[in-house]
């Protein structure tokens, strides 16, 4: 396995454990002090970002230099993507902190959206500068 396609798979697996373990650690732990609905939608963003987009994120930049058969043009926006995703799930799991009497971790909270579009950003400037690149 290339170097690279190993730090991308470790990359992938910390943000997904990290979404696993913030789950599990708000059901846990902070879950008895949240109200349900704080707790149902930090659950919910952090599997789907921490576990899903992770694995997506992870599976696409390994099969476009295989579907498209290029090599990608801008290796290093894969670990940008990570990057984010990660702080991405680490500030979604602030929102437990924010709820739970620390208001001032709000505005934490949202530039967790921000994080997880700019991974999404990286995923299709890669995708689409492949297939250029294919195409000409």
């Amino acid at each position: 396995m290339h170097r690279a396609h190993g730090a991308e798979v470790g990359n992938g697996a910390a943000c997904a454990l990290a979404g696993t373990l913030g789950a599990a650690g708000l059901a846990l732990g902070a879950g008895a002090a949240l109200p349900h609905h704080a707790l149902a939608d930090a659950l919910r963003h952090l599997l789907t970002v921490g576990v899903l987009t992770s694995i997506v994120v992870a599976m696409t930049f390994r099969l476009i230099p295989v579907l498209e058969g290029v090599v990608l043009s801008w290796p290093w926006l894969r670990m940008v993507a990570f990057v984010a995703l990660l702080g991405a799930v680490i500030l979604r799991m602030a929102q437990g902190l924010a709820v739970g009497g620390w208001p001032r971790l709000g505005p934490a909270v949202a530039l967790s959206g921000a994080l997880a579009w700019i991974a999404l950003a990286a995923v299709a400037v890669s995708l689409a500068a492949a297939m250029i690149r294919r195409a000409g």
